[in-house]
């Protein structure tokens, strides 16, 4: 049996992006709220990853961005609400796997001081 093929030239291989791991640094202060997430490997780097996001709860919303955080604005933001936000890294449509938090804030009498988001 006879085989023939371009035995020397490389091939790329695609592999998933990995999980974009949400920080626990990501915090509200009364007026809008920002979730941060660390960039995830992936085998090349000639793409720029895309991130999909969702939040859900007490508001709905989807999308997509190239920033490793997410900002909401506006008063639509309740308190005592359980949110839940997932985000996953896609590039050349590879989707990596999704990383998701759920989270609650209280409201602060000072809008200008940082609040933890409670994410578990």
């Amino acid at each position: 049996m006879d085989i023939a093929g371009n035995w020397g030239q490389n091939t790329k291989i695609q592999t998933a992006p990995s999980e974009p791991a949400i920080e626990s640094g990501s915090f509200t202060n009364g007026t809008h709220v920002v979730i941060k997430w660390k960039s995830p490997t992936c085998g090349i780097t000639d793409y720029q990853l895309i991130y999909y996001y969702e939040l859900s709860g007490g508001l709905f919303q989807q999308g997509s961005t190239t920033e490793t955080e997410f900002v909401l604005f506006g008063e639509e933001i309740e308190p005592s609400i359980e949110y839940t936000f997932t985000v996953f890294a896609s590039y050349v449509n590879v989707n990596g796997t999704s990383d998701t938090k759920k989270f609650r804030f209280g409201t602060k009498s000072d809008p200008s001081q940082k609040e933890q988001l409670g994410m578990y």
